[in-house]
């Protein structure tokens, strides 16, 4: 016997299939547009770099060919033989973190190396982008606390630390003077202020080489960047101090940048030497993995 399907039943059959139908279509939706920000490497082809040709490209470096959102560098390098002269150009709108009194310089302190300096704040107060640029990094980071690592067009990097609040997440693009955090004293901290830092090729180099933080203004357009600008008060080799560009031939050996494909094998084919004597130049064994960017020396011909 067929049962037959009244109006009133069908009316409600075909709504319910339609709202079934609405809920799927925007749950698909939703799954499709979905946005997890990649916390590895995040490529920077939407960036604009065209206005800096006559200077340093970041799209030319190794180390800025990716984005990663998780650490400041993932290998530390001796930047005491980096052999290029870079022209950094800040000819961009700048604006000062903060403006309270410096209270600890970039430098040797108590046997470790603080890689910036420290401006006196009051905790809550709002601390500003430094220049125009895209958040690499926002999150609690290590001794640092609540952190922020801003890359600019330039290819300089500014970081701010011990944030007691953080107003911009990873990847929003800021402008010079927008609020990116409130002061205070997360991480290794005694007292509320603002740890800044700027570095270039993941490393630390003194912020006061190219800010003047009583007048509150950046001290040139453009700055010339030598493996002296990378100094941190310890003793250089006489080779390289001041030299743009620096050869260490006097010193038996001159540096070199890895590069995709490099191998201790081919490198040591390629400049007439031996895995060995690399090896021993550079204090690293034969299973040694050569990053991309890392800076190692090799005999001079």
């Amino acid at each position: 016997m067929t049962k037959t399907i009244t109006k009133k039943q069908r009316f409600v059959l075909t709504l319910s299939l339609c709202t079934l139908a609405l809920f799927l279509s925007f749950n698909t939706n939703a799954q499709e547009n979905h946005y997890e920000p990649d916390t590895s490497m995040i490529t920077l082809d939407s960036i604009d770099f065209s206005a800096n040709q006559e200077a340093f490209n970041p799209n030319t470096s190794d180390f800025y060919n990716s984005f990663d959102t998780m650490y400041v560098r993932r290998h530390k390098q001796d930047m005491r033989f980096f052999s290029d002269t870079v022209l950094l150009v800040l000819d961009k709108e700048f604006v000062s973190p903060c403006k309270g009194p410096v209270i600890s310089n970039f430098g040797p302190r108590h046997k470790r190396i603080h890689a910036g300096v420290d401006i006196r704040l009051n905790a809550g107060d709002t601390v500003y982008a430094a220049f125009d640029g895209i958040v690499r990094i926002s999150r609690v980071y290590s001794g640092y606390g609540k952190f922020i690592l801003l890359r600019h067009e330039s290819g300089l990097e500014t970081a701010y630390g011990h944030f007691s609040k953080l107003l911009v997440n990873t990847n929003d693009s800021v402008k010079a003077g927008q609020p990116i955090g409130l002061g205070g004293r997360t991480g290794r901290a005694t007292c509320n202020h603002l740890h800044f830092e700027t570095r270039m090729f993941g490393e630390p180099m003194n912020p006061s080489l190219l800010i003047d933080f009583t007048a509150h203004k950046v001290k040139k357009d453009s700055v010339l960047i030598t493996a002296s600008s990378f100094s941190t008060g310890k003793s250089v080799p006489a080779t390289i101090k001041g030299a743009a560009p620096v050869l260490t031939a006097s010193a038996g050996f001159n540096s070199y940048v890895i590069r995709q494909g490099d191998t201790l094998y081919s490198l040591a084919r390629k400049y007439g030497t031996t895995v060995k004597v690399l090896c021993e130049l550079n204090n690293i064994n034969e299973k040694k993995i050569l990053r991309i960017g890392q800076v190692i020396k090799i005999p001079a011909r």
